[in-house]
């Protein structure tokens, strides 16, 4: 491995593309006198950003993209999706660097947005896709790690842009003990044996999903590194530093309410029922999205019934609400998949949507919610399979499910609940 990096660093002045650094040598430039003469316009430019969030904050109505009627809880969800928002555009102005590249927490059940998968740990990076970079790590035993490069992601200038097709991890060699390097590189440098992935010079993200079917599975270990950067990585300036906070304020009013207003599109008029729908940038480019909202009484359920295809890689399905934030997964049954689900002796997985758990073996806790969204994932099976739905009482729900339907004790319920706590804080979200 320490031969196949010697290569490439070699290659970086010759071989590989050369990009210009996006931010180093400007950083570099600018920090002659950055602390000094310019401090005042400086502290009148930042004032002037700050206000204009404070005006943005204000301004935003996101119970629109709910399809909810305005109540005080609905308005609280609002303002607290709305910080976390906020969170998540911080992380993405200041600590994304196409130039020092690392892998960040994208969307998770803190910063929550876009329906996360529940059995999914995202990262994602601002890359150059002119410049060159060697993703490296170990690959471990997590069920799928899919690695995408597109540009325009939600929140960023360019968007909504395109997301070029997926890599699967398991596409490229690993050594005896499973670690790996990756070129990636809009070329691949003559000679170069080692792993190659093509990078488009359109790219400006990377984004890494890994996909446990079993939560004690143990995910890869990823690095990334522009191979051209100098070291150390120079000092930020004040005038990066208010350049990003301006930056900050238009990615938080780009992507503050678009993905509410992405699931109110892609669930449409299916109540209790399901759409196929594609989501563009950032989905997966070989998965098949179900998607519709649940709407239930008092006593309600939802029952689905559905027999997998065989052969089928993955599929899951979760619930949220109509943020698309999906409920916590930690700590509650928001989600099952193909590994975790139970099958009838008939073949059939019978998945109960319910706000009380009625001891069955699949159920789905939708969190006390009369309302929310319902999203399936299948990836790489046979076909879509055919799914049906109905609405059922809770206190009739046996006459709904098959004599020796599999059941679920409260103590049993409670031992999964903190196997899922658990497993689910072994795993990196962050």
């Amino acid at each position: 491995m320490t031969d196949r990096r010697d290569f490439l660093l070699a290659s970086a002045a010759g071989m590989l593309t050369a990009a210009p650094l996006s931010s180093h040598e400007a950083l570099a430039k600018a920090s002659k006198g950055a602390h000094g003469s310019q401090a005042g316009s400086t502290d009148a430019t930042l004032q002037a950003a700050w206000q204009s969030l404070v005006r943005r904050l204000e301004s935003r109505d996101l119970i629109g993209g709910t399809s909810l009627p305005p109540s005080h809880e609905l308005n609280m969800e609002a303002c607290r999706y709305m910080f976390s928002q906020l969170a998540h555009s911080y992380i993405m102005v200041f600590q994304s660097d196409p130039d020092y590249p690392r892998f960040l927490p994208y969307t998770n059940d803190v910063i929550n947005f876009a329906g996360p998968n529940p059995d999914g740990v995202y990262y994602f990076t601002s890359i150059n896709g002119k410049a060159s970079y060697i993703i490296s790590g170990k690959r471990n035993t997590v069920h799928y790690v899919d690695l995408q490069t597109g540009y325009g992601m939600w929140g960023f200038p360019t968007a909504p842009g395109k997301t070029f097709p997926s890599s699967s991890l398991d596409d490229f060699k690993f050594d005896a003990d499973g670690s790996f390097e990756i070129l990636l590189a809009t070329t691949k440098p003559e000679g170069y044996a080692g792993n190659w992935m093509s990078l488009d010079p359109q790219a400006d993200y990377i984004l890494v999903r890994q996909v446990a079917y079993d939560w004690a599975e143990q995910d890869a270990r990823l690095a990334i590194e522009r191979i051209d950067a100098p070291l150390p990585r120079p000092e930020r300036t004040a005038a990066e530093t208010e350049r990003r906070l301006n930056a900050l304020v238009e990615h938080f009013n780009a992507v503050v309410d678009v993905f509410p207003h992405m699931r109110k599109r892609a669930s449409g008029d299916a109540i209790n029922r399901f759409n196929s729908v594609t989501y563009g940038v950032g989905s997966v480019t070989r998965q098949v999205y179900l998607q519709g909202a649940w709407k239930l009484k008092p006593g309600e359920a939802l029952l689905c019934e559905v027999k997998p295809p065989e052969p089928c890689f993955f599929w899951n399905v979760q619930v949220g609400n109509m943020f698309w934030e999906t409920f916590e997964y930690g700590r509650r049954l928001s989600s099952t998949n193909g590994r975790q689900a139970r099958v009838d002796a008939d073949g059939v997985v019978r998945v109960v949507f319910a706000a009380h758990d009625p001891g069955v073996a699949n159920w789905i806790d939708t969190a006390g919610y009369e309302t929310g969204d319902i999203v399936w994932r299948w990836l790489k099976c046979a076909s879509v399979p055919e799914m049906s739905q109905r609405v059922v009482m809770l206190d009739r729900l046996d006459e709904h499910l098959p004599s020796g339907g599999l059941r679920v004790s409260p103590e049993e319920r409670r031992a999964q609940l903190r196997r899922r706590s658990t497993l689910f804080q072994l795993r990196r979200n962050w």
